[in-house]
């Protein structure tokens, strides 16, 4: 039983050796590095729509506090003429005027928050993604691949003629 066990570990231990080997952890590496970058262009974009929106919801609330001053000077004039009929019209209008500015104010909050998380979210992905390069930086600056050809290309026969008519002459003398 215990021999079987060892030859599963042996197994297991040769296996994952293997796999370490194939992955090759530089190029996980920067392509994680590549995923982390897409990862925070699309929170970015996520929080430039957002901004978007609240804007739009502010603009809209804008011109709902304008009707509703409208609305008010409306009523006050329906009033003032002693016009029920048409001050109820008014009414209406701006009760759901006030539901709908109610409702802008609350998207307003609600999108204020969002953005606040969004950001804060960018803010973590940018500290990693900042730890991640230089993480890569360090494994490029350490890891140069060896080249056999790279020494031999650079070295002429030119040069080996002039070692070995020094190699020679020391020699001699020696």
């Amino acid at each position: 039983m215990a021999l079987i066990t060892r030859i599963g570990r042996l197994f297991n231990a040769d296996l994952n050796a293997v796999i370490d080997h194939i992955e090759e952890p530089d190029v996980l590496l920067k392509q994680s590095l590549r995923e982390m970058q897409e990862c925070v262009l699309v929170s970015q974009a996520r929080l430039k729509s957002q901004q978007v929106q609240i804007k739009q919801i502010q603009n809209s609330q804008a011109q709902a506090e304008l009707k509703q001053r409208q609305y008010d000077e409306e009523l006050n004039v329906c009033l003032a003429a002693e016009n029920d009929d048409l001050a109820r019209t008014v009414i209406r209008r701006l009760l759901e005027n006030e539901t709908n500015l109610s409702d802008l104010k609350n998207r307003h909050h609600e999108q204020s928050l969002s953005i606040q998380e969004q950001q804060h979210l960018i803010d973590e992905q940018l500290r990693d993604l900042q730890s991640l390069q230089q993480k890569v930086e360090f494994l490029d600056t350490t890891v140069t691949p060896f080249s056999p050809n790279t020494t031999a290309d650079t070295i002429t026969a030119e040069q080996i003629e002039v070692v070995l008519l020094k190699e020679k002459q020391r020699r001699q003398n020696s």
